[in-house]
């Protein structure tokens, strides 16, 4: 087959069909309301992200511990607003509008519990078509439970739900919660990431594959066995390859979870005996489940 220069010329001039863009999948969702992010860390460093709106969750942890009396620490309602008011980074006319919803009553991080994991889910769905992000603020021990149990309770998901945390309260000058809430406030107003993530130390990473590694350092959560989706710096380095599609579904929240389970990690000398326990129990609580039943699920 024989092709000319001109039909050669005309076939390169002609222009493939665009795929959609990630906000017309999102007005599949909800037709009536959609939120548009004109800008983006990764895009012109000169445009302003005054128009997007991030929520902000503080559920207690390490980030907003204030001293009381005797000087211990303490999750403290109220003190992460007022220290948002103080800092001259919220002050600049190119951030975000935020607002804060803080807890009456935070919490410890080892307090975190699927109960919580649910009221953080309904939360982002009560407000979810009001924001462009949110990001929630917990103590760093469970955090990477947190992120990887919404990111199955959050169907659908169309939008950046940033988690973070601290190894130094706020109310230290030498923090790492300054930088961890600003990035994630950032992240979550203009990256086009429709997932749970974790940041953490200028590391943006799946919620769902991240670990906690160190406990006595600042660079404690890291993702072996998945890349980092984006690195933040000087510049901004998002590795779009990585992000997930975005959904063709209507969101929905999951808040409520099943929590009779047991984990079994089992090991040489591991005792059966733990397991027949652990069966008898749930046929106590549970009249007419079969131990057969039981002994097929477990393995």
């Amino acid at each position: 087959m024989v092709t000319s220069r001109a039909a050669m010329a005309s076939a390169q001039d002609e222009v493939p069909p665009l795929l959609p863009t990630p906000l017309e999948v999102r007005a599949l969702q909800q037709p009536e309301k959609v939120v548009m992010r004109k800008n983006s860390l990764g895009r012109d460093k000169h445009e302003m992200l005054t128009d997007a709106r991030v929520l902000i969750l503080y559920t207690g942890g390490t980030f907003g511990m204030a001293p009381d009396a005797v000087g211990t620490l303490h999750p403290k309602s109220g003190f992460l607003e007022q220290k948002v008011k103080e800092m001259d980074e919220f002050k600049f006319g190119g951030m975000p509008k935020v607002t804060i919803i803080e807890w009456e009553d935070p919490i410890d991080s080892s307090d975190m519990s699927p109960a919580d994991w649910g009221r953080i889910a309904q939360t982002i769905e009560e407000h979810y078509w009001d924001y462009d992000g949110f990001v929630v603020l917990q103590g760093t021990d469970t955090m990477a439970y947190t992120a990887s149990a919404l990111s199955f309770m959050l169907e659908s998901l169309g939008k950046l739900v940033v988690i973070s945390g601290a190894m130094i309260p706020l109310h230290f000058p030498h923090s790492d919660a300054r930088r961890n809430l600003i990035m994630s406030v950032l992240c979550a107003a203009s990256l086009e990431i429709p997932e749970v993530c974790i940041y953490s130390n200028d590391k943006l990473l799946r919620g769902n594959r991240t670990t906690k590694t160190f406990n006595m350092a600042v660079d404690a959560f890291h993702s072996p066995n998945h890349p980092v989706l984006a690195l933040t710096g000087v510049e901004t380095i998002l590795e779009h390859g990585l992000i997930l599609p975005y959904p063709r579904r209507r969101f929905s929240a999951f808040t409520k979870l099943h929590t009779n389970i047991c984990v079994f990690h089992l090991v040489p000398g591991f005792d059966d005996d733990c397991i027949t326990a652990y069966i008898e129990k749930h046929k106590r609580d549970q009249p007419g489940a079969s131990a057969k039943a039981m002994v097929q699920l477990l393995t």
